[in-house]
This record gives C-alpha cells, structure tokens and sequence, in this order.
C-alpha cells in the first residue's frame, strides 16, 4: 500500500482497490465511524476495520476504511459554486469553545441541512471530549466529481493536540 497521507494521529494508506485505510489513535475518527455521527454528504462515510496486524491496543491504533478522494488544490476550480460559497464561509468560522463552534454554525447564512450536520457533528464528537475545534483548509478537505465539499479531517480535539 502507498502512504498517500499523514497527520498528528492518523497515517493514510491506498489500497490497491482504490480505497483509503486509515490507521489512527484519533478520537474524531472514532466518532466518525459510529452511528451518532451525523449521516451527511458533508462528511466521508468512515467505517472501523478489524485487521489485527496493525491495530495496537497499546497505543490506541484503531484501522478505519473510507472511499478516496482527491486532494482540494484549487477550490474555486474544484468545487461548485454552491460549496465553494460555504468553503469561504466555513474559513471565516473562528471559536475557542463547543458552545461558541455551535453558535458560528447557527449564524451562517447557508441551508438548515448544513447547519444541523455541523451542530450535530459537534454533538456527537462532544461525546468523546468537549474541547472541540474546527479548522477547514485545502489540506483537510476533498470535492467530489459533482463539486461537492467534503470535509475530512476538519474536526480535532484541543487537548488531544497539546498532548
């Protein structure tokens, strides 16, 4: 497999099928793969595997499987305008608590649909920590062939990263 990624807890990995294996100690992805998490085509549909020779219950190493999507590097190409709209709007979401996040979310002026995915997102990754924050940028974020946003890996845990 070729390592198409890493981050601060998660490595990623091509698969020959063209599927992505994710190997990660990352709450959020932990969430993502649960049935709390938020059913929206905002999000990529994570689901935990059982492959023992890479997971480390030792060092909290859970292996999860999603589609792959290609990398944003021109978002105003890439996406439609539709959600390179809510692109912009999610970049300008500052907040340095769950209920401030929530409160950014409420205010966008973009459909409910996406409001309640956000908000509920939080909820549901509120379950594992309350210090949620959002960050959105080309490096965690994908399009489909359609232009649709897709957010990856926009969601972390603060005092997972200060750790």
């Amino acid at each position: 497999m070729q390592k198409i990624g890493k981050g601060n807890f998660t490595s990623a990995y091509l698969k020959k099928d063209g599927r992505v294996l994710l190997k990660s100690r990352d709450k959020v992805k932990a969430c993502m793969s649960e049935r709390f998490f938020p059913k929206s085509k905002l999000f990529p549909k994570i689901k935990r595997v059982y492959w023992h020779e890479w997971e480390n219950i030792l060092e909290d190493i859970t292996v999860y499987e999603m589609k792959y999507y290609p990398k944003l590097t021109k978002p105003s190409q890439q996406l439609n305008y539709k959600h390179y709209r809510l692109y912009k709007l999610l970049r300008n979401v500052r907040a340095t608590t769950r209920e401030d996040l929530m409160q950014e979310f409420r205010k966008l002026p973009v459909e409910n649909y996406i409001i309640s995915a956000l908000c509920e997102a939080v909820n549901a990754i509120s379950n594992y920590d309350y210090n949620v924050v959002f960050e959105i940028s080309p490096r965690n974020v994908s399009y489909t062939p359609s232009g649709r946003l897709i957010l990856l890996d926009c969601f972390f845990i603060y005092s997972d990263i200060r750790r």
